[in-house]
This record gives structure tokens, C-alpha cells and sequence, in this order.
């Protein structure tokens, strides 16, 4: 059905658009980039990577808690209590990993039939000052600076992921507008081969009717003819099918008609293969990505050492417990019970096989990232190398290309001379034809290689985005229904 209907397209030479803008590989690029959906996916990751620094900076501010309750006890003595408390506290952790904690309650309590020469009832008032230090576990705030240094991390992770996916989108975009060239440059190829043969065939007719011509000489060049016509349908075809492909990615309707531009923008590597080599190893998402992982496992091997610690806290506390209420002889009496101490928590585990099982695993997983790095950076090393040796090849096969075009022009004019005398066969002619037109495509192609290695050069260097701007969201308002249809900035 969708080949029907390109087919009919081509056929009709219907024009879907009256004005087809000339795009360069870098523009096309431009529209993707703004369009691409997955790109606001990723550009949402690092937003929301970004957030875990504020969440790990929140324990720093104070935490209130409070409760109460109406209740009736009865102790061992038989005695009843009716009891209503009311009460509450706050914790704050300090930049220094100690912990500061205020608590207080109110109770006021009722006796039933006591004997006990106690206040009843009474009204009971606690307060507590207390500050925790960790000498053992915990000690200089580790989890906190493993917690920021994750978070920080994880930032950039998700960031060089987002270059990473931004470095797809751009060689899939290359490859498809290379594809697109190579189609226009066929296209091209063939409807210049196409007049040529017309003009042979014009000649052809004209010496036929004087009897210099034969029949068979009509029938071959007619036959080129046709050959060459049912190509450019063929070229014609597959441009159209590119054409909706590229609007697909770039969010153009599939209709919209494109005029790719051919000049070559790409510049020739003038660099040494050591600049190349450290632009792209500082420029490189993988190994961006690679680096957090590492940064990750550090974290983690301190964190499960830390956790193998055993937990030694020191703790300091100041307080006070007040009781006022009414002796069985009618009198109001209050007690005041000033406290202020000062103790050591300890707490061990004796088994260490969990901790040491999870150390081994954070070790393992730095010395794969450490092997990581290497690997990704001797592959960074061998595609520099390996593109500056193609692209020096590619500008000698190039040469040689258009030497071959002159050589086949000239041997081709010779032909047709001394066709026009009657010295040589129609055959002949249409086979040189053949030769220069392949040697004219071969040209081009090799120009279109040339390129394509010089953009890959630039794409691993980083250098492309300088031509392309990615675009930057704003999701401060995230939980917004209209979130996803945020323009970029």
C-alpha cells in the first residue's frame, strides 16, 4: 500500500509542497535535536538526578515529631491511673554528623483509691537535652559526604547519558543524510547519462534516415534509454522513502518535501592524531560514564567500610523531671529532678561475612571500571587513528577518481569522433557511456566517504555540537500535566 502510493506520487509529480528549504546535515540535524522525544526523556533524568542533592541536603533540617494519648492502667498493686499525655520532640543532624534532639512531655495523671503517700493527682513535666557523637560507625559525617558524593555523581552520569543518546541520534541522523546524498548524487549520475543518450539517440534517427545508421544501432541506444529511465524511477522511489523518514525525525509532516543541501560543510582534520586523541578522550560520554561508575564504587567501597565498623557513640544529655499534685493530706507538693549525664553505646556484630561479601563486590566493581577505562580508551585511540588514516586515503582515492573521469571524458569523446565517421560501433559508444557514467558516480561517492569519515571525526571529537545547539527544558514544573510539551530554551 505505502509503496503504491510513493509510486503514484512519483508518477503524478504531484508537488505536496511549492517551497523545498535546502538543508545542510547540520541543520537537519538542529530540527531532530528539537523534535526528538527521547532527548526530553533524558533531559528529565538529569533533572531529576539533579534533585538528590537537595533531598541528601534535607537532613539537615530539623525533624519535629509529637504524640498523645488518653489512657486507663492498672499496675501490679491493683492501683488505676487515669492518664492523659501529651508530648513531643525535635532532632536536627549537624554538617558534622553529631545529632542534637530536644524532647518534652506533659502528663497529668489520676490515681484510683491509692493509699501511696504520691500527688494525686499530679501533673508530670519532662524535658530532655540530648547530643549524640559517633566515634566508631558514622564518625565525620561519612554517610552524608557518601550520600552528596553519590548524588553529585549520579548527576553527572545521567548527563553524560544524555550526551550519549544525543551522540545516536546525531550518527543515525549522518548516516540517513549521507544515504540521502549518495540517492541525489545517483539521481543526478543518471539523468545526465539520460541526455546524453538522448542526444545520441537524436543523432542515431538523423543518420538512420540518411541510410548511415542501422536499425540495431536505434534498438541499442533506445534500449539504454529505457534502462536508464526505470533507474531514476527506482532513485526516485527510494529518495522519496528517505524523505519521509528524515521529516519523521525531524517532527515535519510526512508530506513535507526536502531539498537536501550537498555542499560540504565538513571541515578536513588539520590537527595532530595526539589532539584529536585528548579532545575526544575529555569530550567522550562513554567514558564519562565510565568515570561515575568508578567514583560510584569508591563510594561504595567506603560506605561498606564504614558499615563494618563497629558503633561506638558518645552521648551527653541534660534534663529535667517536674511533678506537682496533691498530697492525701491536702497539700501541694512539687518535685524536681534536675538530670545531666554522660554515656558510651556500643554495638557490634560478630559476623562480618555480609559486610566482607558486599567490601569484595565494591572492589570488583572498580577494578571492571578501571578495565573499563582502559579498553574505552585505547578504542578512542584506534578510531582517531583509524579515521585520519582513511580520511588521508579517502583524499587520495578521490584524486584518483577524478583523474579516471578525465580519462574515460577523453576516451569517450574519441568514440563518438570516430562513430561519426563510421569507424566504430554503437556498441562501443554505449560501453564507454557506461564506463564514464560509473566513473562520474564513483567520483562522487568517494567524495560522499570523504565526508562521512570527517563527520565522524568531528561526532567522537564533540566538535559537531559546536554548529548544533542542544536544546535546554525547563521542568521546574515537573508535576504539571503540560510537562512534556515544554519548549526548549
Amino acid at each position: 500500500m505505502v509503496k503504491r502510493l510513493l509510486t503514484a506520487i512519483l508518477l503524478t509529480g504531484v508537488a505536496l509542497q511549492t517551497h523545498a528549504e535546502p538543508l545542510t546535515m547540520e541543520q537537519i540535524l538542529q530540527k531532530v535535536v528539537n523534535h526528538y522525544p527521547s532527548l526530553k526523556i533524558a533531559s528529565m533524568q538529569v533533572e531529576k538526578a539533579s534533585k538528590e542533592s537537595v533531598r541528601v541536603n534535607s537532613q539537615f533540617g530539623w525533624q519535629l515529631n509529637g504524640q498523645s494519648g488518653l489512657s486507663h492502667e492498672t499496675s501490679m498493686t491493683a492501683v488505676a491511673v487515669d492518664r492523659l499525655m501529651v508530648g513531643g520532640g525535635a532532632v536536627k543532624k549537624l554538617s558534622s554528623g553529631d545529632i542534637l534532639s530536644l524532647t518534652g512531655s506533659l502528663r497529668f495523671d489520676q490515681l484510683k483509691d491509692s493509699t501511696f503517700t504520691v500527688p494525686d493527682p499530679s501533673t508530670n513535666l519532662d524535658f530532655e537535652v540530648n547530643y549524640r557523637r559517633a566515634l566508631g560507625k558514622g564518625a565525620d559525617n561519612l554517610d552524608y559526604r557518601l550520600a552528596a558524593n553519590q548524588a553529585e555523581v549520579g548527576k553527572k552520569m545521567a548527563y553524560a547519558q544524555e550526551k550519549l543518546q544525543y551522540d545516536q541520534i546525531a550518527a543515525q541522523v549522518l548516516g540517513l543524510y549521507l544515504q540521502a546524498v549518495v540517492t541525489h548524487k545517483q539521481i543526478d549520475n543518471v539523468r545526465i547519462s539520460i541526455k546524453h543518450s538522448q542526444r545520441l539517440n537524436k543523432f542515431v534517427k538523423g543518420r538512420l534516415g540518411l541510410g548511415i545508421s542501422e536499425n540495431k544501432d536505434e534498438l541499442q541506444v533506445t534500449a539504454q534509454l529505457n534502462g536508464l529511465k526505470a533507474k531514476l524511477k527506482g532513485l526516485q522511489l527510494l529518495w522519496v522513502q528517505q524523505e519521509i523518514t528524515l521529516n519523521r525525525l525531524m517532527g515535519l509532516p510526512w508530506e513535507n518535501k526536502l531539498d537536501i543541501n550537498l555542499t560540504n560543510d565538513a571541515n578536513s582534520p588539520k590537527e595532530q592524531l595526539a589532539n584529536y586523541i585528548s579532545e575526544a578522550t575529555q569530550y567522550s560520554p562513554e567514558l564519562l560514564i565510565i568515570d561515575s561508575e568508578l567514583a560510584i564504587a569508591e563510594s561504595t567501597i567506603q560506605a561498606k567500610s564504614n558499615s563494618r565498623k563497629d558503633t561506638l557513640d558518645l552521648v551527653g544529655f541534660v534534663g529535667n523531671r517536674l511533678t506537682t499534685g496533691e498530697l492525701p493530706n491536702n497539700t501541694y507538693t512539687t518535685i524536681s529532678e534536675p538530670q545531666i549525664g554522660i554515656r558510651l553505646e556500643y554495638k557490634t556484630n560478630l559476623d562480618h561475612s555480609g559486610y566482607d561479601a558486599a567490601l569484595s563486590q565494591a572492589y570488583l566493581d572498580r577494578s571492571i571500571a578501571l578495565q573499563k577505562r582502559v579498553d574505552a580508551k585505547e578504542r578512542i585511540h584506534y578510531q582517531i587513528a583509524s579515521l585520519l588514516a582513511e580520511i588521508h586515503e579517502s583524499k587520495g582515492a578521490y584524486r584518483a577518481a577524478r583523474l579516471s573521469v578525465k580519462s574515460e571524458q577523453a576516451k569517450l569523446d574519441e568514440a563518438e569522433k570516430r562513430y561519426r565517421n563510421g569507424r566504430i560501433e554503437i556498441d562501443r559508444i554505449i560501453q564507454y557511456e557506461s564506463q564514464l557514467t560509473a566513473s562520474k558516480l564513483s567520483l562522487s561517492l568517494q567524495k560522499v566517504e570523504l565526508e562521512r569519515r570527517i563527520y565522524q571525526l568531528a561526532l567522537l571529537r564533540g566538535s559537531l555540537w559546536k554548529k548544533v545547539a542542544r536544546p535546554h527544558y525547563d521542568w521546574s514544573n515537573a508535576p504539571a500535566t503540560n510537562s512534556l510539551s515544554s519548549k526548549p530554551q
